[in-house]
């Protein structure tokens, strides 16, 4: 069983997957769950309004003790995923020393952009009031997202609209983003649908509200991305070295649109880089030294 489920994140690194191998990853990535020895508070309810919930994982502490906060936005191309199935991302972030929030949030059909985005500044607000409880420091909380969540992510980061609703403007620390589809323009069912009609595109476009003022950015791409190709984050790049702001990139040889989350895996933690760049930023960040 181990040895097919190995196969299958080793098909997830060429970014072609079929669905039963990204379930048999899921599987594989969270079997250290069972021996977790950070705590795991599950289904918070951070939006009475619309019913979304998070989870919470935490590094055992002292009762004054508080960490660094990583929010993560799961993909799914805001269609499909859910945070159950991510206990690995959290996991990890916790045995690095960090808190991890792991929310849900609306997803099409049942909703259409901005909803989406605005459930996940709902999810930062209620972080920033409520994290301290948990260990976390509501001072240092940094979004981090994959995919369409890293689009998510982006969005709270550059748009200072969600956040401001929310209750929580200026309330992020820092921004990673892993193959986030930035700037991408609808062309096909269901996305046109989705976020039109395309006089709306540009309000989804992250590079359409950079500026100086944006919190520090980490960009993470596989140039083996063929999903959501690396040229997003170098086009986002540029876009915030144009006005002068802090902004770092990474690509990783070969690695694929669902192999750049495989480095979180106990399975591939020490044969990929993804997580220690990802912790090198946020101790950085900690001291000023990034940018």
């Amino acid at each position: 069983m181990k040895l097919l489920a190995l196969g299958a994140i080793g098909t997830a690194l060429t970014g072609a997957v079929s669905l039963a191998g990204i379930q048999a990853m899921f599987a594989l990535a969270n079997a250290p769950a069972l021996f977790f020895e950070g705590k795991k508070i599950e289904d918070i309810v951070f939006s009475e309004s619309t019913g979304q919930k998070l989870d919470i994982y935490t590094p055992e502490r002292q009762p004054d003790q508080t960490f660094p906060v990583v929010v993560f936005f799961y993909g799914g191309s805001w269609q499909s995923g859910e945070r159950t199935e991510y206990p690995f991302v959290g996991m990890t972030l916790v045995d690095e020393g960090f808190v991890a929030v792991v929310p849900d949030y609306r997803k099409y059909p049942a909703v259409r952009f901005p909803e989406f985005v605005e459930d996940g500044a709902e999810a930062v607000a209620w972080v920033q009031r409520n994290i301290g409880a948990y260990g976390g420091n509501p001072e240092q909380i940094h979004v981090m997202g994959h995919s369409a969540g890293a689009h998510i992510a982006a969005l709270l980061a550059t748009d200072g609209r969600y956040l401001e609703t929310a209750g929580a403007p200026d309330s992020i620390d820092s921004l990673i983003g892993l193959a986030g589809p930035y700037d991408f323009t609808p062309d096909t069912e269901p996305f046109i649908d989705m976020f039109g009609p395309s006089e709306r595109y540009p309000q989804m476009q992250v590079p359409t509200f950079v500026d100086a003022g944006d919190p520090p950015m980490l960009l993470l791409h596989g140039d083996g991305d063929t999903t959501v190709g690396p040229h997003h984050t170098a086009r986002l790049r540029k876009s915030v070295k144009d006005v002068n702001g802090c902004v770092e990139t990474r690509f990783y040889p070969g690695t694929g649109h669902i192999g750049i989350m495989t480095g979180f895996t106990w399975v591939f933690r020490n044969d990929q880089p993804m997580v220690d760049d990802v912790v090198t930023w946020l101790k950085r960040r900690a001291t000023g030294t990034a940018c």
